[in-house]
């Protein structure tokens, strides 16, 4: 039975492989992607690390050019089938430090200091985003919310007002995105990792905790309680 199954498996698995190269014909998924990139921001581009699984019909991969530090992921949605759909995030990971020092001010601003956490979501962005797009048309761009991990001490926290203020200052500025907002007591600010954050609020261990969302214009605001 077990052998039957890793059959149909790898039939299925070679199916879509030669789908995917009979459209495309003498070129293959990575190569079409790699054409893409070039074509649309003016630089060659070199196929870096497959990403994610292809059996949803998307095909995703990393690429890199020498325009950037980072990874650049590609993504082609429907690669198998007629109107295909190209999507990237080169522009995020290009604005990736803009944008960490973007919502740093922000966070100065209203507390003082504090400690922010932002990564690039390995996802593409809206198609029609520009190559040229500047940091406020990328960060208008609603089809990927950003994700901010931000730690304040309690020093620096005097009331819930601080938080529902920044999460509106960010949400005025066009922002769609998910927010955390942990203060912690003053001995242990600015030494845990990201991680042992995560953990200390799944334990219910902090001053205090808000997790903001503000997705298709509707900004939320909850408060996490101690258990």
């Amino acid at each position: 039975m077990l052998k039957k199954v890793l059959c149909v498996s790898l039939s299925i698995f070679i199916l879509f492989g030669v789908c995917g190269c009979m459209k495309y014909k003498n070129k293959s998924v990575t190569d079409a992607a790699l054409e893409y990139m070039e074509k649309k921001y003016g630089e060659p581009f070199t196929y870096a690390a497959p990403w994610g699984e292809s059996y949803s019909g998307t095909h995703q991969l990393m690429v890199t050019c020498e325009s950037l530090t980072g990874r650049v992921l590609v993504e082609i949605e429907n690669y198998r089938e007629e109107g295909e759909v190209f999507r990237d995030n080169y522009i995020a990971v290009k604005y990736a430090q803009e944008t960490l020092d973007l919502f740093q001010s922000y966070v100065d601003q209203e507390f003082g200091e504090g400690r922010v956490f932002y990564e690039v979501n390995p996802r593409g962005l809206s198609e029609d985003l520009p190559a040229d797009a500047t940091l406020e048309e990328y960060l208008a761009d609603s089809r990927v919310p950003l994700a901010i991990f931000v730690e304040v001490s309690e020093d620096q926290f005097q009331s819930k007002d601080q938080v529902e203020r920044l999460t509106a200052a960010l949400a005025k500025y066009g922002f769609h995105f998910r927010l955390t907002v942990l203060v912690m007591n003053a001995g242990e600010y600015g030494i845990l990792s990201l991680d042992e954050l995560n953990d200390r609020i799944s334990l219910r261990e902090f001053v205090q905790c808000a997790k903001v969302t503000n997705l298709d214009d509707q900004l939320q605001v909850e408060w996490l309680g101690k258990e």
